[in-house]
C-alpha cells in the first residue's frame, strides 16, 4: 500500500481524489493540504510515498513548494 498526501486548494477535489484512490485499496491518504504551506508542514512530520499536488494554489503554490523542498 502506498501512502500519499493530496494538496489542492479545492476541498471537493481533495475529497474526491481521496475517496477514489482509497477505494482501490492500493493507497492510503495520510494527509490533505489546501496550499503549499500546509503541504510543507505535513511533509515535515510525514513521509509519504507519493504527493499529488495542484501547481496553482493560494499563499504558497505547488511550484514554490517544490522549490522549497
Amino acid at each position: 500500500m502506498k501512502n500519499l498526501i493530496i494538496a489542492d486548494d479545492h476541498n471537493v477535489v481533495r475529497e474526491a481524489l481521496s475517496e477514489l484512490l482509497q477505494s482501490r485499496g492500493d493507497f492510503s491518504v495520510i494527509g490533505q493540504a489546501a496550499d503549499g504551506e500546509q503541504l510543507l508542514s505535513l511533509l515535515r512530520s510525514n513521509s509519504p510515498d507519493l504527493v499529488i499536488m495542484d501547481l496553482e494554489m493560494p499563499n504558497v503554490g505547488g511550484v514554490e513548494a517544490l522549490e522549497r523542498l
